[in-house]
């Protein structure tokens, strides 16, 4: 009697515990690219609200080259983040429960502002030292004309 009852459930039973093992792993992996593709969106937000303060930050520079403060302009980046990218910073910042147990933890609201402004910061100071490394005269191309020779900056 039991044995008829267990080729009957068999096929069943193999389905509900596949289902068990595979249905965890499919989700991970669908976290996964969703992680990978809200992170990419988080970047690019990142870079074009630095595209969009260039100009600013340009003439911070040239006001102050030496001692140049991109924190000022930081908070218009994270402002362009959190408008152009919400849904992926709302997924990046709050951790699902596997992630807690290997020790990350979620960054609560009041602390996401100050992490998207230190990350533009970070942006905003990469593209200052590009356009300052551009502004900056290219010491073989002036040794060059000071010794009379036809320079081109490159």
């Amino acid at each position: 009697m039991i044995d008829r009852t267990l080729d009957f459930l068999d096929p069943y039973l193999v389905e509900i515990i596949w289902t068990a093992i595979v249905l965890p792993i499919l989700d991970r992996f669908r976290w996964i690219a969703r992680t990978k593709e809200s992170r990419d969106a988080l970047h690019r937000a990142l870079r074009t609200g630095v595209d969009r303060v260039t100009d600013a930050l340009v003439l911070l520079i040239l006001a102050n080259p030496l001692g140049f403060k991109v924190d000022q302009l930081a908070g218009q980046v994270a402002d362009h983040v959190f408008a152009s990218v919400p849904d992926a910073l709302r997924f990046l910042m709050s951790k699902p429960w596997f992630m807690r147990m290997f020790g990350m933890k979620a960054v609560p609201e009041h602390e996401q502002r100050a992490f998207i402004e230190e990350m533009a910061a970070g942006y905003l100071k990469a593209r200052a030292a590009d356009l300052l490394a551009k502004l900056r005269p290219d010491p073989l191309t002036e040794a060059l004309k000071d010794a009379g020779l036809p320079a081109v900056k490159p």
